[in-house]
């Protein structure tokens, strides 16, 4: 567990002020099968990690708000000669223990004491907008009418979403979180770099994958999302993650990655040239692209809108493309035309933490919220120019660039956590080099 039963303890406090009243059900992730007997490795549903630093498949946790405020979870008891197959289950204590909940029962009972403590209560917060629950709380529920005659809760609808007030909680991280970010950053960010000395003509991709998935072991870590490390044209599309092909020089590699510790994540981009050495074109390219990310950095900072951040970046991309004749005409008409959107598609970045596109994402991009100290988000501009692009001359096509970082908003501006990959042209080339 990376962090104190107390943390925990006060994060459910938290949640339990926010309801004000009801109970919360919050399921972790289920296992999910890999083919026949072979499962994928578990990972615990964020929601469900956030609020007990509980890693274990088969577990419920249940917030019950108001006076009598306390916290329940549902769990596997311990089991010997399942352990002796499956590995070591902490039980109902040892879960006690790591989340410091009020009380735990064995998950399989949970059918029989839900009822109980649903009773009288009218209202249910639920974990996302999933009719999964909603069908098994009003099962529930029919049980109490058969027993005592109470109060239908769902006859009156009163169903909420308890993931729209914990986003609201994860979008500003806590210290204990950020030092966590900052590790996992470090840890993707030298591996790249051991990628860049890593690369040459003839190198496949999925061996810079290895590279990757060497470092990340090394340092007890796992991948926090399928890795992108796409040669050439492949950094044309925007997910591509088969990375089976063999690297041709002259060409670039897009390499956009993140590891995850301890439940926690991280992503970073970095696009070098596969030789060591960028051509005329390609530097033209790379230039934009790192104008727009490093004049978005310096306005990442408390009260700043990130939707303007990402409107400046447009901004700075467009002229660029003007400028070396990939785009033609006046700059203020083709930014409200979104002509740009040829080369520029995605957004400028999104929130990270416990996952790699996390809480409060699509509010930071639409510009609902402005920036906040605790804030930990990614700046990744990027131009991508379709090989098959018969507008723009042959010398530019099939080139696609993205550099993106994971920074920490600051009380007086901000930390790039993924620092420690270098990014400008001569530092690039020199660490190659070496």
């Amino acid at each position: 567990m990376p962090f104190s039963a107390q943390i925990y303890r006060e994060r459910r406090r938290r949640l339990a002020e926010k309801t004000r009243e009801g109970i919360a059900i919050i399921p972790t992730a289920s296992e999910q099968i890999r083919s026949r007997d072979s499962d994928f490795p578990f990972r615990p549903d964020s929601y469900f990690y956030y609020l007990t630093g509980f890693a274990e498949p088969e577990a419920v946790l249940v917030i019950i708000a108001g006076e009598h405020e306390r916290s329940i979870l549902f769990c596997l008891k311990r089991d010997i000669k399942e352990e002796q197959w499956f590995g070591h289950r902490l039980g109902l204590e040892g879960a006690k223990k790591v989340s410091g909940v009020d009380e735990v029962y064995p998950i399989s009972s949970l059918d029989k004491e839900m009822p109980w403590l649903l009773m009288d209560q009218r209202v249910v917060y639920l974990p996302g907008e999933t009719s999964e629950w909603v069908e098994r709380i009003k099962n529930w529920f029919v049980d109490i009418q058969i027993a005592m005659g109470k109060f239908r809760l769902h006859d009156q609808g009163d169903y909420r979403n308890a993931y729209d007030l914990l986003d609201e909680m994860r979008l500003i991280k806590q210290p204990e979180e950020i030092s966590l970010l900052r590790q996992a950053a470090q840890i993707s960010a030298y591996a790249l770099n051991t990628a860049m000395r890593a690369c040459s003509p003839g190198v496949a991709e999925y061996e810079l994958e290895a590279v990757l998935a060497h470092k990340f072991r090394r340092e007890n870590s796992v991948y926090a999302f399928q890795p992108i490390v796409a040669g050439g044209k492949n950094a044309c599309i925007l997910h591509y993650i088969e990375n089976n092909c063999l690297l041709k020089n002259g060409d670039l590699v897009l390499m956009d990655i993140g590891c995850e510790l301890d439940c926690y994540a991280s992503d970073i981009s970095r696009t070098f040239p596969i030789n060591g050495k960028f051509s005329r074109e390609q530097k033209i390219i790379y230039k934009i692209v790192l104008a727009a990310q490093e004049a978005a950095i310096k306005r990442v900072k408390p009260g700043n809108n990130f939707f303007d951040l990402h409107r400046m970046a447009v901004r700075i991309i467009t002229a660029g493309l003007i400028k070396h004749g990939l785009l033609t005409g006046e700059l203020e008409r083709l930014i409200k035309d979104k002509a740009y959107m040829r080369f520029f598609m995605h957004s400028l970045g999104h929130c990270v933490g416990l996952d790699t596109h996390d809480s409060g994402s699509k509010e930071i991009r639409d510009g609902q919220q402005v920036l906040r100290p605790g804030m930990v988000l990614t700046v990744e501009p990027g131009i991508y120019i379709q090989p098959d692009d018969a507008t723009v001359d042959l010398k530019w096509r099939g080139i696609g660039i993205r550099i993106e970082d994971t920074v920490l908003v600051t009380e007086s501006g901000c930390e790039i956590l993924t620092a420690a990959a270098p990014k400008k042209i001569k530092d690039i080339e020199f660490l190659m080099r070496q």
